[in-house]
């Protein structure tokens, strides 16, 4: 990235994409006098789940910054839980959540958080469970989670609160995604001339079962064992995509494995966007630092590698297993030819996301997804615009990168539980256009092999082969 970059917003780059037109000033400058409303409900804020789904959202709509200048939380007078990724267990949570919001902007930014609703009537909401808010809203959005599910949508959402042994991160992690897209969706037709095709909120309620990538609403997966290890995993790049993938991988319960932090970078201001796992006193710390905290307290080791994969992988690098958050197709081709045993991939371009599983050169390879000749993009999918491109724009937006991460960690799970069906070798790909899409079954594509790809060849399967032997 070029230093004269440094410090453009890439909130502010998407922003100007969807509306055609960058945000008139004066309609920014209204912001901080509507602030978003994010509540949750007595009986969801008693419980983990919740409390999760309260703090993702929180993480996510705090990153809009200039977009949402102002956010009160309400929340039932109750004690943070632990294993809440980003709160401290045992204080107020509305507090505490406040507190975090609090952390994520240098001190002297112009923006407000309060604890608490206030008595006005606010114009937008984000409610996470199916009581109404607690102050009158003009468009709410609700949320809903259980373990492998995910619910957003006009109405309120109810999910029915199943017993598990071991608690399943999943559904919430993803819910709170989708629910900050929906939230940024409002306050972008706020700031438009019009009303841009690219932006369309849920007229629905829409419930993404992860397990199956079914969005009926009557499926759910199974519970997580009581113990599951991942064995070595390497995240390739702690940036946006792969910090999602980190906080995903802290909130899991009873895991165990390695996981090696690959990544040279340091955190500047701009990333603060969209790396979930920073704070604003992060600015200038490696990457790989501020990830390995994230993982802090949990069961799984953590390696450092201040380096990338190129030709060869990093000197301390064994995994067999790589979650990939580069930001090019270039480095994504070149982990690839690394013949790692299994890749789950997560891209970003603008508004759109893409997700891709290839396990043991099975189904197309991410050099098939990402090949280095230029023609002529595949035609746009119902669930939105995104197409597989060598090299990404820069503009994007945090819930977009979040989920992406979230959906990766999601693939590698149910891989080590015995697997699900899509993602797999026919069907590897699930994509969408987080502001302009509707979660669906047509979001889930099938890919062919390309055979002229490398993967293809004899010689790379007899390499694999001895890869894996070694």
């Amino acid at each position: 990235m070029g230093e004269s970059f440094e410090h453009v917003s890439r909130a502010g780059l998407l922003a100007a994409e969807v509306l055609g037109h960058a945000p008139a000033a004066e309609r920014l400058a209204g912001l901080p006098g509507e602030p978003v409303l994010l509540a949750i409900g007595a009986a969801e804020a008693a419980t983990r789940r919740g409390q999760l789904l309260l703090a993702t959202a929180a993480n996510l709509l705090g990153r809009l910054f200039v977009f949402a200048p102002a956010i009160d939380v309400d929340a039932a007078p109750v004690s943070v839980v632990p294993g809440v990724p980003g709160l401290r267990a045992g204080r107020p949570l509305g507090a505490e959540v406040q507190t975090f919001l609090e952390s994520l902007s240098p001190p002297a930014s112009p923006f407000r958080y309060r604890a608490g609703a206030a008595a006005v009537s606010y114009r937008t909401a984000l409610v996470i469970g199916d009581r109404p808010p607690p102050a009158p809203v003009r468009d709410a959005v609700f949320v809903g989670a259980d373990a492998w599910r995910a619910a957003v949508g006009p109405e309120p959402v109810s999910l029915p609160a199943g017993g598990e042994d071991v608690f399943n991160p999943l559904g919430a992690l993803v819910a709170a995604a989708l629910g900050a897209a929906e939230i940024a969706k409002r306050i972008f037709l706020r700031l438009a001339e019009g009303h841009p095709a690219t932006i369309t909120p849920l007229e629905r309620s829409v419930t993404w079962d992860l397990w199956q990538h079914r969005f009926d609403g009557t499926t759910a997966g199974p519970a997580l064992p009581r113990r599951l290890d991942l064995g070595r995993i390497a995240v390739a790049g702690v940036g946006a995509i792969g910090s999602a993938a980190t906080l995903a991988l802290a909130a899991l319960e009873d895991v165990t494995g390695t996981v090696e932090l690959v990544d040279d970078d340091t955190l500047s201001v701009t990333n603060l966007e969209r790396v979930v796992t920073a704070r604003a006193a992060d600015v200038g710390r490696r990457k790989v630092d501020v990830a390995a905290r994230a993982l802090r307290g949990t069961s799984l080791g953590t390696v450092r590698m201040a380096a990338r994969f190129a030709i060869h992988a990093p000197a301390a690098s064994a995994a067999e297993t790589i979650l990939v958050g580069v930001d090019s197709g270039a480095a994504r081709r070149r982990i690839m030819n690394l013949l790692p045993h299994a890749v789950y991939n997560g891209g970003t371009q603008g508004s759109e996301l893409l997700v891709s599983r290839h396990v043991g050169l099975e189904g197309p390879c991410l050099e098939c997804l990402y090949p280095e000749s230029t023609g002529a993009p595949p035609a746009a999918q119902e669930c939105g615009r995104a197409v597989v491109v060598d090299e990404l724009p820069e503009a994007t937006i945090g819930f977009v990168s979040a989920l992406a991460g979230f959906l990766m960690v999601a693939e590698l799970v149910k891989d080590r539980m015995g697997g699900a069906g899509p993602l797999d070798a026919a069907r590897p790909v699930a994509r969408l256009d987080a502001l302009g899409g509707t979660p669906e079954a047509s979001c889930v594509e099938a890919y062919r092999p390309r055979r002229d790809c490398f993967c293809q060849s004899p010689e790379t399967r007899r390499r694999a082969r001895r890869t894996r032997r070694a």
